[in-house]
């Protein structure tokens, strides 16, 4: 059997060929060639180990040219009897997709297997006037203190996701050009214009931030306690902490102010495709689920201002 990256495989014989070594090149080429984030690979990997144990408990199958879409109907019969929410199972079965689609085997057994529809929820988000309050000038200059304000403002100011903030830089920056380079997933970067009033305050920050006791990483933009590199976690715990006044969800991470500032974009006239682009959705179907927000502001304001909305006095 010979294996090239993104092309058909040639099988040179039928022999049985073990599922799980085929999952270890498929995760390869999704780190090397796909560059997904660790994050991706590890639950791609995790639901398709799911897959082979299912295989090998009720078949006693581990050989990848066998399965047919029967075992994957039972498999799909087998999770939803579980009680696995609905999200979960929709994200097995994209996984087996992708599986089976970079291995071009045909028939494929996942082709026309459909997943349990998934009701969409809006994204929460917050209020202008919260993150007006949110952003406010810090009375102190602590460093962890100025440092969680510096980054609920990039956040909210840029849009990026925590993975994407953790990542930073400094030379990711330019103050001169009023910019930063973010690199998204897949490696994707794109350039984000910074607003003008946040320029001062990044310059405080990094004056406050020589005084960072116990500096390991002097590359990054944003350390965590100890001096390394600050981690997503501690980034989502800033963020929980400093919204939960405005936002009772149980959805209340950093998500939230990228939420936030794509839905007052779209409040306020932005393009759409510009959005996109800004949030480094690589489809713009991603990006649609603000326009339903913006959609309920537009109705708001309808039933409010408009004389014959049929609104009663």
């Amino acid at each position: 059997m010979e294996i090239n990256y993104g092309i058909k495989i040639i099988w040179e014989n039928k022999q049985e060929i073990c599922f799980m070594n085929l999952v270890e090149e498929w995760i390869e080429y999704l780190s090397l060639v796909k560059r997904y984030s660790a994050k991706t690979i590890q639950s791609y990997q995790k639901d398709l180990n799911q897959f082979s144990i299912f295989l090998e408990e009720q078949f006693d199958l581990n050989d990848f040219l066998q399965v047919t879409q029967d075992e994957v109907r039972e498999y799909l019969i087998y999770m939803m009897k579980s009680g696995l929410k609905r999200t979960s199972i929709a994200r097995r079965i994209s996984a087996l997709k992708n599986f089976y689609k970079y291995y071009k085997l045909q028939p494929n057994p996942v082709e026309d297997i459909t997943p349990p529809k998934i009701a969409k929820s809006l994204p929460d988000y917050l209020q202008v006037k919260n993150v007006t309050e949110l952003l406010a000038e810090p009375q102190s200059e602590d460093p962890v203190i100025y440092r969680n304000v510096v980054i609920l403002d990039l956040l909210y100011s840029t849009g990026m996701r925590s993975e994407e903030l953790a990542n930073i830089d400094f030379r990711d920056i330019s103050i001169s050009a009023e910019q930063i380079r973010i690199t998204g997933k897949g490696f994707k970067q794109r350039i984000i214009p910074l607003p003008q009033r946040f320029i001062p305050r990044l310059k405080k920050y990094l004056i406050i931030r020589q005084n960072w006791q116990n500096e390991i990483d002097d590359q990054a933009l944003f350390l965590g306690v100890r001096g390394k590199r600050i981690n997503t976690r501690e980034i989502r715990r800033v963020v929980r902490k400093a919204i939960s006044q405005y936002c009772k969800s149980d959805r209340r991470g950093a998500h939230i102010l990228r939420h936030s500032i794509a839905t007052h974009l779209l409040e306020n006239g932005a393009d759409i495709r510009f959005v996109q682009e800004f949030l480094g959705h690589s489809s713009v179907t991603t990006t649609q689920i603000y326009t339903h927000l913006s959609m309920n502001k537009l109705k708001e304001i309808y039933g409010t201002a408009h004389p014959h909305s049929g609104k009663e006095d």
